[in-house]
């Protein structure tokens, strides 16, 4: 069972440091299938998108052929009520167009953003984890250095 990315970032930020690779490589893998549901998600809405395309240009013919129709109906009032339903039933494919779109794009803006950001705690963290280890060998290499002077003085002092 694939842990969350969230939950990947949190175990990731607890991990011991011979695991580094294996859970930065576990992270990638949940980001990219986040990606992939995010794209399937985009795919479905783009499906949805399309079939309510297709009901607005049906919406369109029938408005289309109930125009042609009013000569051969003479009566106003039929007239009148067919192109009603036609409208409202143009408004609302219309109008689920606009939502589904909406919902669509909030989704992925959201998800991004989380997305983003989650990527960004972690760039940051592994900086400073890295800066830590770098003051952490700076330090060890002085004090070598100074070890190594101090014993060269030592022999140099038993020399003369």
């Amino acid at each position: 069972m694939m842990l969350k990315l969230s939950e990947k970032l949190s175990n990731f930020r607890d991990r011991d440091k011979e695991h580094d690779d294996i859970e930065a490589l576990e992270v990638l893998m949940a980001v990219e299938a986040e990606n992939k549901k995010l794209r399937d998600d985009n795919l479905q809405y783009q499906k949805e998108v399309e079939r309510l395309r297709a009901l607005v240009n049906e919406k369109e013919e029938e408005l289309t052929n109930l125009r042609l129709n009013i000569d051969e109906t003479g009566n106003l009032a039929d007239f009148t009520l067919k192109i009603n339903g036609v409208f409202e039933s143009a408004q609302k494919a219309a109008f689920d167009f606009e939502k589904t779109r909406q919902e669509a794009k909030e989704k992925c803006e959201e998800e991004g953003k989380r997305i983003l950001a989650e990527a960004e705690e972690k760039a940051q963290q592994m900086i400073a984890e890295a800066k830590e280890e770098v003051r952490r060998i700076r330090k060890l290499n002085m004090t070598i250095i100074q070890n190594l002077q101090e014993e060269t003085r030592k022999i140099i002092d038993k020399a003369i």
